[in-house]
């Protein structure tokens, strides 16, 4: 049996199987802290919360992330990013992993901004190119706390935090957004549909949403709705003979005046006025075109 003089040395209150390091001190702006981890096979981390951002490359098997009613599974070579909304962590398998927290607050080089504006609060699951290290390596490196091994960890960091914003900014990722946009507006009926039911039928936040369509279409999404149902008034002036207040209510309206207002905002005239006008036009045009058809 081994004897010990003096005190035993010090043993982790973690479990044996478990690896832990963390690079608190030294960190640039924005970053909060650098973990490289492992937690073993049905691992479960219950719903919690927290102030900043967590960025999670996965090195090797997988975790299921839930936020907001939905679950996803992470894999090896995958990036899950967290923002400051309640989720909760299981894995089956166990999982290795190095993460980066990203402080929200001011810093010189607008990493928070960056990411608080890519990501807002929608947690996101994406593929970025492997790192070049492998988790023992990376964990032998935050253990030894050398000058060196810091600024390499650091430099490792920022990298992953790269590539997530990179990957967003993807032309592919936006037409991805703007064609999923554009048909979903194709199906619905833009004179009965809230900005909640958008968001839930593209399985993004309201504010994230309204983040992708400001960057996308340079409105928000009710001022796009707005445009398409202003589209659809003026066919329905021109090709219908119901009166203004049918139209208000079949459209959805409070009333004719609220229709009214509306239609004034975006075209400078009264329904009315404006079907007037088209009709007169359209008289005009077909005279001439008769009266062209007659000198031939």
């Amino acid at each position: 049996m081994q004897q010990y003089i003096g005190k035993k040395p010090y043993q982790s209150a973690l479990d044996a199987s478990i690896r832990d390091g963390q690079l608190l001190v030294g960190l640039p702006e924005a970053f909060r802290m650098i973990h490289v981890m492992e937690r073993p096979a049905d691992f479960i981390l219950t719903f919690h919360t927290h102030s900043w951002y967590h960025i999670n490359y996965i090195c090797s098997g997988s975790v299921c992330v839930s936020a907001e009613g939905k679950t996803t599974t992470v894999r090896a070579g995958q990036v899950f990013i967290m923002p400051p909304i309640a989720h909760q962590i299981t894995t089956q398998t166990g999982y290795e992993q190095i993460g980066v927290d990203i402080l929200v607050t001011e810093d010189a080089r607008n990493i928070s901004k960056m990411v608080q504006e890519t990501f807002s609060d929608q947690a996101v699951v994406l593929t970025i190119p492997p790192i070049n290290r492998d988790f023992r390596e990376l964990y032998e490196m935050i253990r030894s706390t050398t000058p060196l091994d810091n600024l390499m960890l650091i430099n490792l960091a920022e990298s992953i935090v790269y590539h997530c914003l990179a990957e967003m900014r993807k032309p592919e990722q936006n037409q991805s957004f703007r064609r999923q946009f554009i048909n979903l507006f194709k199906q619905i009926d833009p004179f009965r549909i809230s900005l909640g039911e958008i968001a839930a039928a593209l399985n993004l936040s309201k504010t994230h949403l309204e983040r992708l369509t400001s960057r996308e279409f340079g409105c928000g999404v009710m001022e796009y709705c707005n445009r398409i149902k202003i589209s659809h008034i003026c066919i329905l002036l021109q090709t219908s003979s119901k009166s203004i207040g049918q139209l208000a209510e079949e459209l959805n309206f409070y009333d004719e005046s609220h229709f009214c207002v509306f239609f004034r905002r975006y075209m400078g005239t009264t329904p009315g006025q404006y079907r007037r006008e088209f009709l007169s036009k359209y008289v005009k045009l077909k005279t001439q075109q008769a009266s062209d058809a007659t000198e031939f």
